[in-house]
């Protein structure tokens, strides 16, 4: 073989290394994609390439971090990246502006391979990570301490034309990744004003059937501590009934709750009819109703779907606009009806009677159309 032949086959081989060697550094021994959603989460994948993992000690079982258990651990994968997993969990952190956050929930998944190409690659074990964005963050940053070496760094808002693609370091944290206002739930004190106005009109002029039965409570006492012991068992278990609907999903049908909150203004009416105070089982049917509207208040409050991170500000602020919304009600009856009128001989003849046949009658009409015809 000749002299140039020999070079020539040694730049060809050197090539190639090169080739191989950048190849290697694109894949990386981790991916990392971090991507922020409409509606305030955020989610980090990380793929992970198992010829390349680091040996690290075990500080903790296979699959164990300090933030609970990795879910969707195989006793396979655990058998070969189990620690390794835990590190990386323990020792990787998402910031947003500059402060870190807890993931809220930690799996791993392998896919299965694709079913129409025998000859592609297994995929990649992926870690996955997954929080809220905190209301009012600016940019987010992901890093980590496990020595990976340069790894490739993908940050995406929901949206985005294209994410953004970068290379990052173990042990740097790297230039922070502006988010968009797209995907960042507003201030806390916003959404408190603005559920706290959403809930004052849910009542105020739209909410109908709670107008009515503030009303019916109003009609059959004026003393204020019978008036208090309805308004705080209405409030109390209206905020009951919204906070099991908004954090563990549970509803009813529209098709009993109409028909239900109907038939509770129906016995207001005939209660204030038949009786002139205010007994236990009363207050127990006031408790019934404000359950029952909280239910209807989270039907409402999935429609306007505050962001997960706000949820708990969203619910009291619309909680308390209801409730503000229902004690208006009850002053104005008070002020033009009960306080200039409710010591005259005549008040419950011309003022209770009348208005309790007419509550029950309209809650016995909107009883039979719900039921009938739904």
């Amino acid at each position: 073989m000749s002299r140039g032949a020999r070079l020539a086959l040694f730049l060809i081989y050197i090539a190639l290394a090169v080739v191989s060697s950048l190849d290697a550094h694109e894949l990386g021994t981790i991916q990392v994609t971090a991507s922020f959603r409409q509606g305030g989460t955020w989610r980090v994948d990380v793929a992970i390439d198992e010829e390349h993992i680091p040996k690290l000690p075990a500080t903790r079982p296979a699959g164990a971090t300090r933030y609970g258990r990795i879910a969707g651990l195989t006793p396979e994968i655990a058998a070969r990246l189990g620690i390794f997993l835990s590190a990386l969990t323990d020792r990787s952190t998402f910031a947003f502006d500059g402060r870190p956050v807890v993931p809220e929930t930690i799996s791993v998944d392998r896919p299965p391979p694709p079913a129409d190409d025998p000859f592609a690659p297994p995929p990649k074990v992926t870690l996955h990570l997954s929080g809220d964005i905190p209301p009012g963050a600016r940019a987010a940053a992901f890093s980590t301490t496990i020595p990976v070496g340069t790894f490739p760094l993908a940050y995406s808002n929901e949206g985005d034309a294209a994410p953004s693609r970068r290379w990052q370091k173990d042990g740097e944290s790297g230039t922070a990744f502006p988010l968009s206002p797209r995907v960042v739930p507003p201030p806390r004190f916003q959404v408190a004003l603005r559920y706290l106005g959403l809930g004052f009109r849910h009542v105020l002029p739209r909410g109908s059937e709670l107008i009515l039965f503030v009303l019916g409570i109003f009609l059959l006492s004026l003393r204020v501590k019978p008036l208090l012991a309805q308004v705080a068992a209405f409030a109390l278990a209206a905020t009951l009934g919204l906070a099991l609907a908004a954090w563990s999903g549970f509803a009813l049908a529209p098709r009993i709750v109409g028909p239900a909150l109907a038939l509770a203004i129906v016995y207001l009416g005939v209660g204030n009819l038949l009786s002139r105070e205010v007994k236990p089982l009363r207050i127990g049917l006031v408790f019934a109703f404000g359950l029952l509207h909280g239910l209807a208040f989270a039907a409402a409050l999935r429609e306007l779907g505050p962001p997960r991170a706000v949820l708990a500000t969203a619910l009291l602020g619309f909680d308390l606009g209801a409730l503000a919304g229902a004690l208006a009600v009850l002053a104005a009856a008070f002020f033009f009806v009960g306080a200039p009128y409710r010591d005259r001989p005549w008040y419950r003849d011309r003022v209770v009677i009348p208005a309790s046949l007419a509550l029950a009658t309209l809650g016995l009409y909107w009883s039979v159309e719900r039921i009938f015809l739904p």
